[in-house]
């Protein structure tokens, strides 16, 4: 999990009520103190359904760690089913040609997203770090 970053860039630009989800709570503790309005769960979204809908969802370093196919699907037709009907997705994950790069990690081409969301207008991805950043928003 990231260390609030992406919490102080949202509480910067007003938002009010966030919820951070990740398979692990090891920052949990820290977030919870320097920002007690936003909430934090536990959860995989790979096999755990997320409940609620939401305006944004980053899904920022998340997906190449999904290897499974089955599993990566569910994630993404979690996320997707928790978008609000005008909401925004952003995701950031490397992007080439498929390759699994360790047990942990698999590089997927930019194709597999824009076949995985069809009815989504899908931005340019641009360079961020060792990822690609993208947005999503249904037509």
């Amino acid at each position: 999990m990231w260390n609030g970053s992406f919490c102080r860039g949202l509480e910067k630009q007003g938002s009010k009520k966030y919820r951070g989800i990740d398979i692990v709570d090891t920052l949990f503790k820290e977030l919870r103190v320097e920002f007690p309005e936003y909430e934090f769960d536990r959860l995989d979204v790979s096999c755990q359904k997320i409940q609620g809908n939401y305006n944004l969802i980053l899904v920022m370093d998340v997906l190449q760690h999904i290897v499974n196919k089955e599993k990566f699907h569910f994630a993404i037709s979690n996320i997707k089913s928790s978008l609000a009907p005008s909401g925004t997705i952003v995701i950031s994950t490397p992007l080439g040609i498929f390759e699994k790069l360790s047990f942990y990690c698999v590089i997927r081409p930019f194709e597999v997203y824009h076949s995985l969301f069809p009815d989504f207008r899908i931005s340019e991805p641009i360079r961020y770090a060792d990822s690609y950043v993208f947005s999503l928003q249904r037509r």
